[in-house]
C-alpha cells in the first residue's frame, strides 16, 4: 500500500503544481533567502516551484511515485506544498489524500487497466484537468 500512498502523493505534486497561493502583503522591509523584499510589496508563492524543484525532486517534470518511497516506506520532503504552507494551510488535505488513496485503491482492486493491443500507449504530456484518454481500457 506504501506504493498507492505515493501514487497520490506524486499526483498531487505534479498535477496540482499549477496553481498560486494566496497574495500577502510584506509588512515590513524584508529580506528572504537572499532576496530582498520591500514593505507593501505583494508576496504569491509558486506552488509550481515549489513542486517542480530539482534540489528536491530527481527529474521533477516525470511522474515518479519513487520521490516519496524510501525503503518500502512514505517519505514527504517537507518542500512537499501542493496544499500551502503555513498555519493557512488547506486544512481538508488529509480528507483529500484519503478519498484519492481510497479511490484508486477501489479502482486497482475493481479493474484491470491497459493498453488494448494494437494500439499506442497515452501520451505522457501532463494536461490540466480531467481528460479521459482512448487508448486505455479498464476491464
Amino acid at each position: 500500500m506504501p506504493y498507492c500512498e505515493a501514487i497520490v502523493l506524486e499526483g498531487l505534486r505534479f498535477f496540482m503544481s499549477n496553481t498560486f497561493g494566496i497574495p500577502h502583503r510584506a509588512l515590513r522591509d524584508t529580506t528572504l533567502c537572499g532576496y530582498t523584499i520591500p514593505k507593501d510589496t505583494m508576496v504569491v508563492a509558486s506552488f509550481f516551484g515549489m513542486c517542480r524543484d530539482p534540489e528536491t525532486y530527481a527529474d521533477p517534470d516525470k511522474f515518479e511515485p519513487m520521490h516519496f518511497l524510501e525503503n518500502g516506506k512514505v517519505t514527504i520532503p517537507d518542500q512537499y506544498a501542493p496544499f500551502g504552507v503555513g498555519k493557512r494551510r488547506c486544512m481538508g488535505e488529509m480528507m483529500a489524500r484519503s478519498n484519492l488513496f481510497l479511490f484508486l485503491t477501489t479502482l486497482f482492486q475493481n479493474f484491470r487497466i491497459y493498453v488494448p493491443e494494437g494500439l499506442p500507449p497515452p501520451p505522457e504530456d501532463p494536461i490540466d484537468g480531467a481528460t479521459p484518454s482512448k487508448n486505455l481500457s479498464a476491464t
